[in-house]
This record gives structure tokens, sequence and C-alpha cells, in this order.
């Protein structure tokens, strides 16, 4: 990722809580809960920048399992290409070991 001018700790804290939940971006309920625990008593705009972090972190995620999907940042464009053909092979890999286990079924 790219250096941050401003804020590295917040971003530590949105790293340390988790960009997501499973079943969708965080919301201020976690970050009250995250506070308690950590200790720590955010700033109202930050509790917004750490909500409006996860709902974009998701909304980048999603588009980003689009085959044609470009790089968020051009100066990773080849870390970009490594990591989408890694996943590539992975999906080429389970397919193959789906078709080597249908056709295994179909010789018994």
């Amino acid at each position: 990722m790219p250096p941050a001018e401003w804020g590295a700790e917040l971003l530590d804290y949105f790293w340390e809580i988790g960009p997501v939940k499973k079943d969708g971006p965080i919301e201020a309920p976690d970050l009250v809960a995250w506070e308690h625990i950590l200790g720590i008593e955010w700033q109202p705009y930050e509790s917004r920048l750490l909500i409006k972090l996860s709902k974009a972190y998701m909304a980048e995620s999603h588009a980003a399992s689009s085959p044609t999907a470009k790089c968020p940042w051009p100066e990773f464009e080849s870390r970009w290409r490594w990591a989408k053909n890694q996943a590539a092979e992975k999906s080429l890999d389970k397919e193959q070991k789906r078709a080597a286990r249908r056709a295994a079924k179909l010789e018994k």
C-alpha cells in the first residue's frame, strides 16, 4: 500500500480491528467495543473515518474480484498482476482436482 501521509496510528487501529466483519463493514457498536477493549476514545471524525474506510475496503474488495478489475495503485501494477495470476492458478488447480474426483467417481 502507498505510505500514509497522516493518520498512520488510526490506520494501525483499522488493521488491528480488521477492515471488515464476516457479515459486512465495521459499524459504530463495533468501534465502541474496541474503544473499551483498547482503553482509548476516538473522536467522532475518527470513528466516521474508520467506518468509511471499512465500507471502501469492502467495495474495493468486491470490485477487485472481477477478472477485468484494474489495479487501484498504478505503481503496484506488477504485484497486482502477480496476485491475480496466483488466484487464477489456485482456481485452476481446484477445478483440475474437481475434474479428477469426478472422473474417479465415474470409473467406479
